[in-house]
């Protein structure tokens, strides 16, 4: 059971650092990438 947990709580996190990374910048991941 806290596999689980640990599991879907590392989706939802990575899927949100990255996307509001560019959204601050303006809104581009390509922008931010190198």
């Amino acid at each position: 059971m806290d596999r689980n947990r640990e599991v879907r709580r590392a989706q939802p996190m990575a899927n949100g650092l990255p996307r509001r990374r560019p959204q601050r910048n303006g809104g581009s991941g390509m922008r931010d990438s190198p």
